[in-house]
């Protein structure tokens, strides 16, 4: 590898670890959070901490330790009780909140148990109570509570035919919150009449609060798509378990919460994909790059989106000064081999693909701010000029790993794979592409 690519390989490292850093709980919490004389100011909205007689804290995604640490120091003994789930455990675990580490991508027992655990807590709450609810990212798998008649495992292998379906999340949480207790406002009805403060750390496009694990705090009065339709539209019907398309089949209807009005239930995004990609941004041009964000919308099929920042790339004449391009979004992949992989390592391998007869100097990443990328211990995958030729050197084919799903161990061999372990944020996934 040439200096200059080495040297292109250490900004993109500083451009996507400023990124990541911008959207800590720590730092969303002391741009957007004030505790003065019992004044508890979100946002410029303030709450009188006064009014209330008790103040329960819970909490969801992979964020969720971090927010509860931070909002634990800002209040202190004010906090009554709290329950948070997360991937992440807490280093101390004495205070007034109790933190549950569940599973991500798929919830284990510990997901219900803090599902279970959240709804009973919940309940006391009374018109004299505030709640206040820190959700992330990945919450739709941290938490939940399940109808009698679904059982864990079939659970869990219908959220995996949802993973691997290639559906987005819009319609993959529409139907985790037609099987559940919890989700799709339902734990709002149980913390009504109490006020209800929901801080989130956003992972879903447009910040829709429906969507931003499955909606938990936010009434969903009428859902976009029908789950019925939507296992037909992919081929699902015939896969789930029959427990949980028999659920779907005589309660669906039932669930809805079109007739529920909340008035004390606030909701703010602290931290999103945009703010992110600014930060990135602004180190870029301090690196010295002429940068521009291209799309913070990105959806689809990861190796159609690879395909899609190639072509951008190739369309663009060689440089006559260092540029910038960043993405964010996130994509999804519909699996069809047996191999190891996440959608950034996916999209990064499709789009070394379509450049291997490109000739200007480049290097790209694409990584998920939560340090995750897939069932894998990577965030996502590098890539530059020399990849091409290091996959020559091993003997490994790129169009054979991509169509096995197989992009980890593609990238694993010439050591491209981007490990920064488990972030304490997510705000889905940025791509950057530095060309010289």
């Amino acid at each position: 590898m040439s200096s200059n690519s080495s040297q292109l390989r250490k900004h993109i490292e500083s451009i996507y670890q400023a990124a990541i850093q911008s959207v800590t709980p720590k730092n969303l919490f002391q741009s957007s959070i004030k505790y003065i004389n019992e004044i508890l100011s979100i946002q410029g909205i303030d709450f009188d901490l006064r009014k209330y007689k008790k103040i329960y804290i819970i909490g969801t995604g992979k964020a969720s330790t971090s927010m509860a640490i931070e909002i634990e120091d800002l209040l202190g003994n004010k906090i009554s009780q709290g329950i948070v789930s997360s991937n992440i455990s807490a280093d101390n675990n004495t205070g007034k909140i109790e933190y549950i580490k569940a599973s991500h991508p798929l919830p284990n027992e510990n997901s219900l148990l803090a599902g279970n655990k959240i709804l009973k807590l919940v309940k006391d709450a009374n018109e004299n109570d505030l709640v206040i609810a820190l959700i992330s990212g990945g919450g739709s798998s941290l938490l939940e509570s399940l109808p009698e008649s679904i059982s864990l495992d079939d659970y869990k292998d219908f959220a995996d035919c949802l993973i691997k379906s290639g559906m987005d999340i819009d319609k993959i949480n529409t139907l985790r919150k037609a099987v559940s207790n919890i989700k799709g406002g339902k734990l709002a009805r149980e913390i009504h009449p109490a006020t209800c403060i929901t801080l989130i750390i956003s992972d879903v496009l447009g910040n829709k609060l429906e969507s931003i694990a499955s909606g938990l705090t936010y009434i969903t009065r009428k859902e976009k798509y029908k789950p019925l339709e939507l296992l037909d539209d992919y081929y699902l019907t015939k896969r789930i378990p029959e427990s949980i398309l028999r659920y779907l089949q005589q309660n669906f209807e039932s669930n809805n919460l079109e007739d529920f009005y909340y008035k004390n239930n606030h909701h703010f995004i602290l931290g999103d994909n945009l703010r992110a990609i600014k930060s990135a941004k602004g180190i870029a041009e301090q690196l010295g790059y002429e940068t521009r964000i291209i799309r913070t919308d990105i959806i689809g099929e990861a190796k159609s989106v690879g395909e899609y920042i190639a072509d951008f790339v190739t369309k663009r004449q060689k440089p006559d000064s260092p540029k910038c391009y960043l993405f964010g979004g996130e994509t999804t992949v519909r699996v069809k081999g047996k191999g190891i992989g996440g959608r950034n390592q996916e999209l990064a391998l499709s789009t070394l693909i379509h450049l291997k007869d490109f000739t200007n100097e480049f290097c790209f990443a694409s990584i998920g701010t939560d340090g995750i990328d897939g069932p894998t211990d990577a965030a996502g995958a590098i890539i530059n000029n020399f990849s091409m030729k290091k996959a020559i050197e091993f003997g490994i084919d790129p169009a054979i790993y991509l169509s096995e799903n197989n992009s980890y161990e593609f990238f694993n061999k010439p050591d491209s794979l981007i490990k920064i372990g488990p972030t304490g944020t997510n705000v889905m996934d940025i791509q950057i592409m530095l060309l010289r």
